[in-house]
């Protein structure tokens, strides 16, 4: 794995490149600023961080964030680490205290287990292992489809509702466009959309809502809500909670 190594003490820099290629992986390259390891992250695109907070006052986090951002696994290698704020974040870094070097070449050793996990994880979301039931839906208009698919839903599985003011089906047509096709299952009506994703849950939820806050459309008066299929409950109840808004409301 390609692994950024962000440090300003170069004797603890060095130390940790050298348990970086002991451990079988490749150091892309190291920064000792927050603005050399943001730089480093953003267009060397690493597997992996291993970030000291300590780079500079209160920038440490924007190369935490980048990393994020990146889909690189961040590991924390400090002596100040808040493990506890750290959990917060929505990807949480694998945190070791400095300077217990075995703590953290065993946390570089399950680099690759992890990452094999974390890939699995994220293709299980982006293309759920289980279809929904019914007719494979048209993803534009094919009501019958869509509502079979309801049917066939299962605990965890998410909803997702738009519903735009009167006069304004061109949001619902654009909104269709943004959703990707791998959201499995989507209904276009003239004022609304609706959305199925199977096994999509809260992240899923997440993942359309972030989508739907970066469209222009997003300016318009438009109310989105959404609902997760509870275990052994009917896809059409579900269906009728999300209809009546009583799940929960997502302001744009």
């Amino acid at each position: 794995m390609e692994i950024a190594v962000c440090d300003d003490d170069s004797f603890m820099r060095e130390m940790v490149e050298s348990l970086v290629r002991a451990t079988g992986h490749h150091v892309l390259g190291i920064a000792d600023t927050s603005a050399a390891a943001v730089g480093l992250i953003e267009t060397g695109h690493p597997d992996a961080v291993v970030l000291d907070l300590s780079l500079g006052y209160n920038t440490d986090f924007d190369v935490l964030g980048a990393a994020i951002s990146a889909d690189a696994q961040a590991i924390v290698f400090s002596s100040n680490a808040d493990a506890e704020l750290l959990a917060q974040y929505p990807v949480a870094p694998v945190v070791v205290i400095k300077p217990d070097l075995k703590a953290l070449e065993q946390a570089l050793v399950r680099l690759d287990r992890e990452a094999e996990a974390h890939v699995g994880e994220r293709d299980r979301r982006v293309r759920p292992v289980r279809a929904a039931d019914g007719p494979a839906p048209t993803g534009v208009s094919d009501a019958q489809a869509f509502f079979e698919a309801v049917n066939g839903a299962q605990g965890g599985d998410a909803l997702v509702g738009l519903d735009v003011p009167v006069g304004a089906e061109a949001v619902a047509e654009e909104m269709g466009r943004l959703l990707r096709d791998t959201d499995r299952v989507l209904l276009i009506l003239p004022r609304a959309v609706r959305v199925l994703l199977p096994a999509g849950g809260e992240e899923g939820v997440a993942s359309v809502l972030a989508r739907i806050r970066e469209a222009p459309v997003a300016t318009v008066d438009c109310q989105v809500a959404s609902v997760i299929v509870r275990p052994g409950e009917p896809g059409a109840d579900a269906f009728d909670r999300l209809k009546k808004s009583e799940g929960e409301l997502h302001p744009l």
